[in-house]
């Protein structure tokens, strides 16, 4: 099984990035996991036109899409909504690339709150790219703590992972 493990981040070594590699590590144990962070990736970013350039490096990532079997979206909230480069992300994906696929919503907080990403991208997110969010999501309130504490000897961390 191919993952696809996406940080949503707008922040270099934010802490979802931070989870998304944490995420990312532990499903390479079960599957063949790659990490991608759309900040480095303005291609991804919905136009209404790309130069050449833009479209061929636009075309090699998207493969990566169309060739994973699952996805997971590691999503920050920023003030109670989700990052722009995250909308973006989705305005500019297509049922080709990503329809039908199954995705795992996890949403990052640093206080306690981090539901209202969740329910913005159940809402409008996958309107015209078909992709399946998992009735589940993960919602994981102050991340700096859950990072902090991370031990993987752990049995409730070990619970989550597998």
């Amino acid at each position: 099984m191919h993952l696809l493990v996406i940080s949503g981040s707008q922040q270099y070594n934010g802490a979802s990035d931070s989870v998304a590699k944490v995420i990312c590590q532990q499903a390479k144990t079960h599957f063949f996991c790659e990490y991608l962070k759309l900040l480095d990736y303005p291609e991804l970013a919905w136009k209404c036109s790309y130069s050449e350039e833009e479209m061929t490096k636009r075309e090699t990532l998207l493969k990566k899409f169309q060739q994973s079997d699952a996805i997971v979206i590691v999503v920050p909230e920023y003030s109670g909504m989700t990052p722009p480069v995250v909308k973006d992300f989705f305005m500019g994906i297509t049922a080709h690339d990503v329809g039908f696929k199954p995705a795992l919503l996890v949403t990052v907080s640093a206080g306690v709150g981090g539901s209202y990403p969740v329910f913005e991208l159940r809402g409008s997110a996958t309107k015209n790219n078909k992709l399946i969010f998992t009735p589940n999501h993960l919602i994981i309130r102050n991340v700096s703590d859950f990072l902090d504490n991370l031990d993987t000897s752990n049995v409730i961390y070990n619970r989550m992972i597998h």
